[in-house]
């Protein structure tokens, strides 16, 4: 798949090269501003680039001590919750016949 998509790439650029060539050819001027859209776009490119890194840490960050604080929060209703699973469990097994005997054999 990445091989695809350099070659891809590598077309994409000698296509942009030919017609920059063609358009050099015909209208310099408007190949130069071209050129310095070109440069713009990629200084854009790069900005975008570093936000979206300082927006990703702030998440992550963010999404780490929330993460922690629930898991801090719901420990104590895990405790007890975890007991009341069991009761139920051994309720709903008691009331099916087979299990029944099963669990008496167990005891």
């Amino acid at each position: 798949c990445r091989k695809f998509q350099k070659q891809m790439c590598d077309v994409v650029q000698q296509q942009i090269e030919r017609v920059n060539e063609e358009l050099k050819a015909r209208d310099p001027e408007i190949c130069e501003k071209l050129e310095k859209l070109k440069a713009e776009l990629a200084d854009l490119k790069e900005d975008l680039i570093k936000l979206y890194e300082e927006i990703k840490k702030l998440f992550l960050k963010s999404f780490n001590e929330l993460r922690d604080d629930i898991r801090i929060k719901t420990k104590p209703i895990v405790k007890r919750w975890t007991p009341i699973i069991k009761d139920i469990e051994e309720i709903l097994l008691a009331l099916i016949p087979e299990k029944k005997k099963e669990i008496k054999k167990n005891q």
